[in-house]
Order: C-alpha cells, then structure tokens, then sequence
C-alpha cells in the first residue's frame, strides 16, 4: 500500500505476525530504567514451543528422538512437566521416577552378572512392568527391550483353555508376532542371546499360564527364562512400594501395550505414543531425560505416599 507522503510501500503485518508480537511482548520483562519492554533470550523459541510442542518429535520416546532436541525445546519441557503434577501427586510421581530408576539399575545388575552384558533380551509381558523395561532398554540398549501384549495369562493353566487358544484361528497372528520378537525355534537356535519373560506375579499363576502356552508354541524352551520381577528387589522399602504400586495398577498408565483379549492380535495391541494423554508423555519424556542427564536416584527417598495404600 503507498502511503501519501511517503515514496516507499508499507506491508502490513499478518493476524499470525501480530499474535506472535504481542505474546513475545506479554511474556517480555519490563527493564526498570526504561518503559519499554526487553524480550529475554530464548523468547521466540519459547513462543514457537507453544505453537509447536516438542513433546510431538516423539513417535516411541526413544534416545535417538530425545538426542535431536534444542536446549530450550528441553527445558521448555521440563518445564510443562513440572507444571502437570498437582501438589497431592507429587510424593506419588517422585516415587515413579525413584522406582524406575532403582528397578532397571537392579535388573541391569542381575542380568549382566548372570548372563553377561549384551547377551539377554527383557520382554515384559502385558502392561505390568511395560514402563520399567521401556527405561531398562536405555540402560542396556533399545533393541534388546521388546513388547509383549498379554493378558490375563492365567486361563492358560487351565487345559481346556490352553487347547482352545491352540486351536484359535488367532493363534497364526500371535505366532507371527512372537517371530518379530525373536521367539522362534529358527531364531533361538542360532542366538547367542537368553531371552527374559519378565512379569509382575502375585500368585504366579500368569506367569506358569505364558510359560505353557510358550512351551506349545516354542520346542527351544532352554534359551527362555520365565521371571517375575519382585525377585530381583531386595530392599524392604523398594520391595513394598514396588508391590503396592503394581498391585494397584500405578504404572499402568505408563504401559506401551493395552490390555489384550485372550488370543486378540497383538499388533492391534500396541500404543501409539502419539495419542497418548498429555501426562503419560510428558512422564515418558521425565524418565527418559532423567537418564539422559544422568539423573542419580540410588540415593533418593521414596517419599510417603497417602494416596496410594501400603505406601505409608
């Protein structure tokens, strides 16, 4: 547009252009020795964060994912973490970040002893201890963590539901998805690897119903190890809290699988990360930078818990 007087062509700036300059300028700090507002390092950024979160870069929350973030997309982050977690919660999600943190460093501990590093690979069946062994693949590798929709695997001890699953038209699909995993005769016949079905047992009852189901499926049973996890805690307290929160189904918003119908497609029992609720990825994204920053929590209370039984 020519303005009268004036020899030169004015553009005026976009709805988008002045919704941006008026936010960098509601969140600029005012200097006490002028009237005008001075926009703080990083202010752009911070704006561009809010059109576009960070927290959607993340398709499966993983180390290469988490690598490729700016400084300020990170602390922006931390950031909307923190924010989330309302006062009566937070003993609760500072004893979720403790518990990840100590589980995996004992199993990691175990497990290396035992089998020697980089020679094992953790499958956590169902949803259980799905969260604890997404940080344990952090510890000991991404690739050497699977996932393994299983539900309700108890039914299994029973005969006649175990002919029935066998006899399951489903049972193609299942078997193809254990192939994906590893858990083949073909594979596990020339893997150097052990290969941990890890689970949270009260009775143990689900963990028999994997294993012989497992044992109808798979010839080559000595390269599986059936586990339940709360035979690696030793510590009283850790031991506790582990039960109750898993007992009471805390971590569970934390899974990357869903709950499985018996023989149900595991494929279309897997989570996408994308449509998760805000607080499990920001969560997901908490645990994972607090190994990325090395983040030491051996030392660190589990915090009294009164919203959550048996964690008094």
């Amino acid at each position: 547009m020519y303005i009268s007087g004036i020899n030169s062509t004015y553009n005026y700036p976009t709805a988008l252009q002045k919704s941006i300059t008026q936010n960098r300028m509601s969140y600029a700090p005012v200097n006490k020795n002028s009237d005008r507002a001075v926009s703080p390092a990083f202010t752009g950024l911070n704006i561009m964060n809010r059109l576009f979160p960070p927290i959607r870069k993340f398709k499966n929350f993983s180390i290469s994912e988490y690598s490729k973030l700016s400084k300020s997309e990170l602390k922006y982050l931390r950031e909307e973490y923190s924010k989330i977690i309302p006062e009566e919660d937070k003993n609760f999600m500072n004893n979720i970040e403790v518990l990840h943190d100590r589980i995996t460093d004992i199993l990691k501990r175990d497990y290396d002893e035992k089998y020697g590093e980089g020679k094992y690979v953790v499958i956590p069946v169902g949803r259980s201890v799905s969260s604890i062994c997404k940080v344990l693949g952090y510890k000991i590798g991404e690739t050497n963590v699977r996932r393994l929709p299983m539900s309700c695997t108890q039914i299994y001890n029973n005969d006649h539901s175990l002919t029935s699953a066998l006899q399951s038209p489903k049972l193609k699909n299942f078997v193809f998805y254990l192939e994906g995993l590893g858990l083949s005769d073909d594979h596990l016949t020339f893997s150097q690897k052990k290969y941990i079905l890890l689970d949270f047992c009260i009775t143990g009852k689900s963990l028999t119903g994997v294993e012989k189901l497992f044992s109808k499926i798979i010839d080559n049973q000595d390269k599986l190890v059936y586990e339940d996890v709360m035979t690696h805690i030793k510590d009283p307290q850790t031991k506790q809290y582990t039960f109750d929160y898993l007992l009471g189904e805390d971590f569970k918003f934390l899974s990357f699988v869903r709950k499985s119908k018996r023989m149900e497609n595991p494929f279309d029992c897997l989570i996408n990360p994308a449509t998760a609720r805000k607080k499990t990825k920001l969560t997901w994204f908490k645990l994972l930078d607090n190994h990325m920053t090395g983040a030491n929590y051996k030392d660190k209370p589990l915090k009294r818990d009164i919203t959550r039984a048996g964690t008094l």
